[in-house]
């Protein structure tokens, strides 16, 4: 590794444990959780683990069974994920934009 690269990941671990709470504590998906746990072992340790899966909310998860075209099985389940979808304000929330829209070629 270059000295560069070197100076840079250590910059990231030596954050002060303060500021990794408060980043922490806005984290909203477990997945964003286990992203930020990944980064360094001291973000790891100062964030808590996600806690454990019980057995019975995993049975509970609908599998979508498929058969291939030997009619050998296999399984899709559900993976968590976050979703944002834009939509238009309505025309009568008097909002003025910040900018005026480009003109698009014609």
């Amino acid at each position: 590794m270059s000295k560069r690269s070197n100076a840079s990941h250590s910059q990231w671990s030596d954050l002060p444990i303060d500021l990794l709470d408060k980043i922490a504590g806005c984290l909203e998906t477990q997945s964003d959780l286990g992203r930020f746990r990944s980064v360094c072992r001291g973000w790891r340790s100062s964030a808590p683990p996600p806690p454990p899966l019980k057995a019975s909310r995993v049975l509970r998860l609908p599998w979508l069974p498929i058969c291939d075209e030997f009619d050998e099985p296999y399984y899709f389940g559900l993976k968590e994920f976050t979703v944002y979808s834009i939509e238009p304000l309505p025309m009568d929330c008097h909002y003025k934009p910040l900018t005026t829209p480009r003109q698009l070629p014609t």
